[in-house]
């Protein structure tokens, strides 16, 4: 059986379309139960889809508006390869007058909204209508490819299959009109559900991959937290929805509340429910499997801007420190020369202190930039200029503290070398002061 269904690259077509086919019948809410035409789900030798207008004299009752939406309905739960084919239509007119037999002809002519390969009308059998049955078998006179057969079995000419007609014309395929009903209300709704889980799936990815990444940190952690509910409301609904489609496949595979269905090619319209069902459960898992892409794309780009955030307020807290501490530097190191008390104080303490503090911290955040920029980060252009700048800075403070702790230490020589010459001067001025106020 074909269960082509030409999906649209656009979910939004697709929605409509289903959101059409369902509103076409809420005017008319027991019009399909009726049963003025059924689609039984027989196919001929050239998959024609068979419907079928049951003689039970309904068929002409319709108004035109009714009419229109009944058989445009049912062409278009078809897939558009079996509209294009086209329908055999089979009439049951056997307990009608030709009258009627005419009228429902001309209105199929009139109001059909798909190709017509084939009407085949049963004719009345009545003893008065037969007498009148010759005027009315003028084929040309309906402008339709009609063919009319006296009994249900002349229907099996070779190009229907007998295995192929419901028992109200002789075949031994299984159909409840009211069971199909249900299923077909059943199966519209869980369409429209998979439709609209993907058009929700375009609309949460449009959304995600327009929204602009934050420039602080804590809108950046706000926007994650808000796009993993999206990411796993959408996940929850399309796991739901595979759910639904299992329940609802094991629904329509219950010929009764007692028995499963055991032969699926002696009720096809439950066949074809079916694999409607399971391409919508292909499409949801389509829909999950397309958005785990775009997921697994863009959730890393979500973590490195998050990366990216603290990066940049730890560099913006810390590179203003860093330079007063190398403006200090410079001023104290320009000092030591000059000043040997400057040895003792605690200014010098103090830059020192501090500068050996700040250069692990600093060492700590370059780290972290060379670590985004291996893994291909997107603002690589970003970070790199200031890791360069941060890593010079760490240099000269290094360079520079290194270089105030030599001259530091060639001052504290020098003192200490002072201090023993002060010491041996003083004490050789002593010595001669008592050698001289010796008697």
């Amino acid at each position: 059986m074909e269960t082509e269904r030409q999906a649209s690259l656009d979910p939004y077509e697709d929605l409509r379309e289903k959101m059409s086919i369902m509103s076409m019948m809420a005017p008319h809410p027991d019009l399909l139960s009726r049963e003025t035409i059924t689609a039984p789900g027989g196919l001929t030798k050239d998959q024609h889809p068979i419907l079928v207008l049951p003689d039970n004299f309904r068929f002409t009752s319709l108004t035109d508006e009714e009419l229109d939406c009944l058989l445009s309905y049912y062409c278009r739960i078809h897939t558009p390869g079996e509209q294009k084919r086209g329908f055999v239509v089979i009439v049951d007119r056997r307990n009608d007058t030709w009258l009627q037999a005419r009228a429902t002809l001309m209105k199929l002519r009139e109001h059909f909204p798909s190709r017509i390969e084939m009407i085949y009308c049963i004719e009345p059998n009545g003893i008065i209508q037969k007498t009148f049955g010759a005027g009315f078998k003028q084929v040309n006179g309906y402008n339709l490819p009609v063919k009319f057969v006296q009994k249900p079995e002349e229907l099996c000419d070779g190009f229907i299959p007998h295995d192929q007609l419901p028992p109200t014309v002789g075949g031994p395929l299984l159909y409840d009109h009211r069971i199909w009903c249900e299923h077909r209300v059943a199966v519209e709704k869980y369409e429209m559900n998979t439709c609209e889980l993907d058009a929700e799936s375009t609309d949460v990815m449009d959304k995600m991959r327009n929204t602009d990444l934050p420039n602080e940190t804590d809108e950046t952690d706000e926007l994650i937290k808000e796009q993993l509910v999206l990411r796993n409301h959408l996940k929850n609904d399309v796991n739901e929805g595979i759910k639904r489609g299992n329940a609802l496949q094991d629904c329509v595979l219950q010929y009764d509340s007692a028995h499963p269905v055991v032969n699926l090619e002696r009720i096809p319209d439950r066949m074809r429910n079916i694999l409607l069902i399971r391409e919508c459960m292909e499409r949801l898992s389509q829909v999950e499997k397309q958005f785990d892409n775009f997921w697994s794309e863009h959730y890393p780009t979500l973590l490195q801007c998050q990366q990216l955030r603290k990066f940049e307020v730890k560099f913006r807290d810390l590179w203003p420190t860093l330079q007063d501490r190398l403006k200090a530097l410079n001023l104290v190191s320009e000092k030591i020369g000059d000043a040997v008390d400057l040895v003792r104080s605690d200014e010098l303490t103090d830059v020192m202190d501090d500068i050996e503090e700040l250069i692990p911290q600093a060492k700590d955040i370059l780290a972290m930039g060379k670590r985004l920029t291996a893994k291909r980060h997107y603002a690589d252009d970003s970070i790199r200029p200031k890791c360069k700048e941060l890593e010079e800075l760490i240099s000269e403070l290094e360079t520079k503290s290194k270089t105030c702790e030599e001259k530091l230490q060639r001052c504290r020589e020098l003192e200490d070398r002072m201090s023993k010459v002060r010491s041996h001067t003083e004490t050789q001025f002593v010595s001669h002061e008592r050698y001289l106020c010796t008697p």
